[in-house]
């Protein structure tokens, strides 16, 4: 037989320690091992071995509790209570992540500059994200000119939206806005994306969306991710003094019109926050039970992660 490479090798001796550790040459395997993961050979390093780690069990996860309190984003709201199973991985990093999710970071960073700056044109938003472009990595070039048409698409929708809000009377007061909100069991913290104001003294909240898919207006009404903006709200340092919500929205740049999608939340009455607050406090003690029950499965995959059945080693 031909000689097997090192990885193959690994993979050999691995095979062997694990059938029979006290078999005759299992000292002499171990020995082997050793010297090709001191050697640099992945696949005989037990640090690269899948299954070795220990489990992550109620509390252990360090996204999930701080102070005896389950740690919450507003995104996170809605995806644990869509299917745990799902947040988990993702939480872990079984989520895949892509050039995808990093236009989604550049384009939300264009939009806090337009505010920063107070410059709102096309080619201030171009400029905003041509500055960070090189940031991506794309498999083959071809691929990333077409997203950079396709981001070109999302900012004229975006830069459509701004003119609107602008001729209506709408001006940003902030935006990338930090705030933490503490329920009794879960502790909500996160950014909204851009506060907005109009001369009669109306604020409305605005989460920009750059992925394709639009939510209905049923599903926008009950979003957790708005809600969750509604309550922290009161508790923000705008400058402005107490507000009066008029609306809070999500903007979706990335459809097939040729304007952003818009779909709006009504600000909450006393019954609806309290059905929030009890919402969170479900998800709160979720998150720290330890245990995530897939909830919108195909076999093995969830909405947005994998689990991946590893097949045996052997070159």
């Amino acid at each position: 037989a031909a000689p097997l490479p090192l990885r193959g090798l690994g993979a050999s001796l691995r095979r062997e320690l694990a059938a029979d550790p006290a078999a005759p040459g299992s000292g002499e395997a171990a020995g082997v091992l050793r010297r090709l993961a001191a050697a640099g050979v992945a696949p005989a390093d037990p640090g690269h071995w899948a299954g070795l780690r220990p489990l992550i069990g109620a509390g252990t996860h360090p996204t999930v509790l701080r102070d005896g309190e389950a740690v919450v984003s507003p995104s996170a709201l809605e995806r644990f209570e869509r299917d745990p199973a799902d947040w988990f991985l993702g939480s872990i990093g079984a989520r895949p992540s892509g050039a995808a999710q990093g236009v989604g970071t550049i384009v939300h960073a264009a939009l806090q500059r337009s505010a920063e700056d107070d410059d709102i044109s096309l080619g201030a938003l171009t400029d905003h994200v041509r500055q960070r472009w090189g940031e991506l990595e794309f498999p083959v070039g071809w691929e990333g000119d077409l997203e950079w048409q396709r981001v070109g698409q999302m900012l004229q929708r975006l830069h459509g939206y701004l003119r609107a809000a602008a001729a209506d009377g709408w001006a940003p007061i902030g935006a990338e806005i930090g705030f933490e909100t503490r329920l009794p069991g879960v502790d909500i913290h996160g950014f909204i994306d851009r506060v907005e104001r109009n001369g009669a003294g109306e604020v409305r909240i605005v989460d920009l969306k750059t992925g394709a898919n639009v939510i209905t207006v049923a599903e926008a009404a009950a979003n957790l991710q708005l809600a969750a903006y509604q309550i922290a709200l009161p508790g923000l340092d705008l400058g402005t003094g107490p507000v009066a919500l008029s609306e809070s929205f999500l903007l979706f740049v990335a459809g097939d019109g040729q304007r952003a999608a818009i779909r709006t939340q009504a600000p909450h009455t006393p019954l609806q926050r309290a059905e929030f607050t009890t919402r969170s406090e479900t998800i709160g003690a979720g998150r720290a039970a330890g245990a995530y029950p897939v909830g919108a499965a195909d076999g093995f995959r969830t909405r947005d992660s994998q689990l991946l059945a590893i097949p045996e080693v052997t070159e």
